[in-house]
């Protein structure tokens, strides 16, 4: 459903201002979850995230816009995307699952005036009844679609082929992790490498290892490319 300000349960945080200029050029950012009582304490905020561009020349990043979710929106709050020199709202990604619990599958991206600019979906991979990678497909208000799909051919040809491997590695891990009481993350070995090709076939967006991506801005919007990252992120 198109969501206006005239909607009740829309409202910009800050007042909304042009978004700024978007970095020139192809370039690369990562997205880092970040505890928002760390630094300057943020009791009204209950997730946050920052996005940092990656400078590969100087080995140096530079902030290129946090994203927020605030404790009055519910238990599913969406999360607002802030970014420039004078901060200005850049959008907003909602996820769609009715109790938080449930992990979210599909997101919305509004502009800051309301108007939904993107839909992203998630469908998870599978082995039976027949092999299926994972896929991210982002649709465009414009009508244009972008799929990425979770690994390559020849990454996860290779994983299965070592997997008589992988299975003992899994289960030392395991017992590990209970031994220890600490996390263990049984998709740490999988292919995770993912990107992202319009109907043309060209390269819009490539994500290396688990949060490192690299854009062309000029095939699809920073601000959409973001939320993606962000939602690729966001369990």
């Amino acid at each position: 459903m198109m969501m206006t300000n005239s909607d009740p349960q829309w409202a910009v945080p800050t007042s909304h201002v042009p978004p700024p200029s978007p970095p020139t050029g192809p370039h690369a950012f990562v997205t880092t979850a970040v505890n928002p009582d760390h630094g300057k304490p943020r009791p009204d905020v209950s997730r946050r995230w920052e996005i940092r561009r990656l400078d590969d020349a100087r080995g140096r990043d530079t902030a290129l816009a946090e994203a927020l979710s605030y404790k009055k929106d519910g238990p599913v709050p969406p999360l607002w995307l802030y970014g420039g020199t004078d901060g200005a709202a850049l959008g907003c990604l909602r996820p769609l699952t009715k109790d938080g619990a449930t992990p979210a599958r599909e997101f919305e991206m509004y502009s800051p005036d309301g108007t939904q600019v993107a839909l992203i979906t998630f469908r998870p991979g599978r082995l039976l009844p027949w092999p299926r990678r994972g896929r991210w497909t982002v649709r465009l208000g414009s009508g244009q679609k972008l799929v990425g799909k979770v690994g390559t051919w020849h990454a996860w040809t290779f994983w299965a082929i070592l997997l008589p491997v992988w299975v003992p590695l899994w289960l030392v891990m395991f017992v590990y992790s209970l031994i220890e009481d600490g996390g263990w993350d049984s998709n740490s070995v999988k292919p995770k490498r993912v990107r992202w090709f319009g109907t043309d076939s060209a390269k819009a967006l490539d994500r290396r290892g688990k949060s490192a991506f690299h854009l062309d801005p000029q095939r699809l919007d920073f601000r959409i490319a973001y939320a993606q990252a962000l939602a690729a992120d966001w369990e």
